[in-house]
């Protein structure tokens, strides 16, 4: 009927996208602290996203479509929702803060566009997990970025969120080799029977 999947496999995204689409029209509203919960809230939300999809038996189409999906969902709440936190902390005749929102969200697209080219290419090759990122994972933001902006909201927020979106940016597309968490306990026990 409709193009597009819309089984449990890809649920968790849309209601990450959904939830961070709130916080931004928080942030646009001045309701930082609303906004700050929904990032997080998309965050964890993603934490598992991926976790959830590999329990169903996905086509190859499928398993595209995620990629994508995952990346363009990842742009909106973790590249335009803290942009816009940011933005509104500076209000709008701040070009300095601007130009760092501008240049977070550009650093976040390129980031995830890499992403999706070498993600594709190592399922291509191997159908082993993932043992590390290059450059920092955009996702981080969702729990670092709401964390300091709630804790320094009383002292000079703008300046510190301004900064932290910088750093953010830089190290989203540095060619660093970030490792990968591994929440499963079913893989942990794996390694601990292989040493034992």
């Amino acid at each position: 009927m409709f193009i597009g999947y819309y089984n449990y496999a890809v649920m968790l995204t849309y209601l990450s996208m959904l939830i961070s689409f709130g916080g931004i029209s928080y942030a646009v509203d001045g309701n930082i602290f609303a906004a700050c919960i929904c990032l997080l809230i998309s965050g964890i939300c993603d934490t598992f996203d991926g976790k959830i999809a590999r329990t169903k038996k996905r086509t190859h189409h499928e398993k595209r479509f995620g990629i994508q999906l995952d990346s363009l969902s990842d742009v909106v709440c973790f590249g335009v929702l803290p942009a816009t936190i940011t933005y509104r902390l500076g209000g709008p005749h701040n070009h300095l803060t601007l130009a760092v929102c501008a240049l977070y969200v550009l650093a976040a697209i390129i980031r995830l566009s890499w992403f999706n080219v070498d993600e594709e290419v190592r399922q291509d090759q191997t159908s082993t997990d993932r043992k590390y990122y290059t450059g920092l994972p955009v996702t981080v933001s969702a729990f670092v970025y709401p964390v300091i902006c709630l804790i320094t909201s009383l002292y000079q927020a703008i300046i510190i969120a301004t900064l932290l979106l910088a750093i953010l940016a830089i190290a989203f597309v540095a060619p660093i080799k970030v490792p990968k968490l591994n929440f499963s306990l079913h893989r942990q026990k794996e390694k601990d029977e292989k040493h034992a």
